[in-house]
């Protein structure tokens, strides 16, 4: 099993370290995707390395999307789609064109 974690600068740190870890914990492999490449850096000082860019992620690879901060998803519109867990398993690619089309920072 494999998650991307999806995020950018300026993060709830423990929105998004705490599931990493989580995933860890239960041996699932874990990469973080973000609009740049290198790292990004949370609310209180921590950064992360960025394993792939959004436009180098191939959705079919994948089995778990975490999508940390609710707020920020919120705010930029993703949260008014009302997604479901099926939606999410049956159409991976579908839900990711929706996330990199509409999520912007």
């Amino acid at each position: 099993m494999k998650a991307l974690i999806i995020s950018a600068d300026n993060f709830e740190d423990t929105e998004l370290f705490y599931p990493l870890h989580r995933l860890k914990e239960e041996d699932i492999a874990a990469e973080v995707a973000s609009m740049k490449e290198g790292q990004i850096t949370g609310k209180h000082g921590y950064s992360i390395h960025v394993d792939l860019t959004l436009a180098e992620v191939k959705p079919e690879e994948f089995d778990m999307l975490v999508l940390p901060g609710e707020e920020r998803l919120r705010e930029y519109g993703l949260m008014r789609k009302r997604l479901r867990s099926q939606d999410i398993f049956s159409m991976r690619t579908s839900l990711w064109g929706l996330y990199a089309t509409e999520f912007r920072y």
